[in-house]
């Protein structure tokens, strides 16, 4: 006797103005309300939908907290999620069942940005923040918005495509960025092109005041660590508590081995070249962290309210910024 296939995912889609809209929102804020590390950051939630539109099939084919991926749990359950999907919200219920991984908030990511613009009496033109663990794509799109060039790199290759699509949709809208290249990476990359990144020191593909490269970020050539001109680092590496937390795809998964291949020597390359380092990372790392670079100079607390079946909530969580 056949089975009967499950129904469709209930992605999430979007219009184009639902995207526009998102992005101009994300862009306002960040410049209309500056923070610094002695405010808490409220309500990040702005530029989810435009992150969400290109990696939602990605993210939600990864497994997080022991548990199966988004994507496996409805076609298992589909049928208890839609018997008691109360709200409304199939795409919801099933992100919340799965413990699906989450994203960060490009709001804050923007906002940090605009603050060590700030202090380092930078311009949007003038600066250039690495990200050695892009994920889901929102650092990139807070630095968009905000019109500061961006160099990521994800040992993730299959989010080429999302990341590629990302950068195009919001091109013609991104603040201060050159229609034509002028120079090479990083001052101002090219239109996106495909190299081979285990042979050269140009990204996969770049475009606008973007770049981007797709191997471990540990495997990049010493040059890229940090890349010539770079402001800040910032950045939110795979979360461990015991294991990792969230199954990327090609990314090392003993705890151990990923700080003191990865992490660590990263760090310490680029504190060594007066950079800040600031990173979203769980208290654990952190005291770990603490014990080789010293306590974080800057903190940046932020609060994002969430969803469970009972109502809202509120979840902290910190940026930690060192600098020598």
């Amino acid at each position: 006797m056949s089975t009967k296939s499950p129904p469709p995912f209930p992605w999430r889609k979007y219009t184009t103005e639902e995207l526009d809209d998102d992005f101009q929102r994300l862009r306002q804020r960040i410049l209309d309300e500056p923070i610094t590390p002695s405010t808490p950051i409220k309500r990040p939630l702005v530029g989810y939908k435009c992150t969400n539109a290109f990696f939602q099939k990605e993210r939600l084919r990864v497994r997080s907290q022991n548990k199966p991926s988004a994507i496996d749990y409805w076609k298992k359950n589909h049928r208890y999620v839609t018997r008691y999907n109360s709200n409304n919200d199939m795409f919801g219920r099933v992100v919340f069942l799965s413990f699906a991984p989450s994203e960060f908030s490009a709001y804050a990511a923007g906002a940090v940005y605009a603050y060590f613009m700030r202090l380092l009496g930078k311009t949007p033109e003038t600066f250039t923040v690495q990200d050695f663990y892009s994920g889901w794509g929102n650092r990139m799109l807070g630095a968009m918005a905000l019109g500061v060039r961006y160099i990521g790199c994800d040992a993730n290759t299959r989010l080429e495509k999302p990341y590629a699509k990302l950068a195009a949709f919001f091109k013609d809208q991104t603040p201060n960025q050159p229609a034509e290249p002028q120079t090479v990476l990083p001052n101002q990359p090219a239109e996106p092109q495909t190299v081979d990144h285990r042979e050269s020191t140009k990204p996969r593909w770049r475009a606008g005041g973007t770049a981007l490269y797709f191997q471990r970020s540990e495997t990049l050539p010493a040059s890229l660590i940090p890349a010539k001109g770079v402001d800040i680092v910032f950045s939110s590496p795979p979360f461990f508590d015991e294991n990792l937390v969230e199954e990327y795809p090609e990314t090392e998964s003993d705890y151990e081995t990923f700080m003191r291949t990865s992490l660590v020597p990263i760090m310490r390359r680029c504190l060594a070249a007066k950079i800040w380092v600031c990173l979203y990372i769980p208290t654990n790392m952190y005291n770990d962290l603490k014990k080789v670079f010293g306590s974080a100079k800057k903190k940046f607390k932020f609060v994002a309210k969430m969803n469970n079946l009972n109502g809202a909530y509120s979840n902290s969580n910190i940026i930690y910024c060192w600098k020598t």
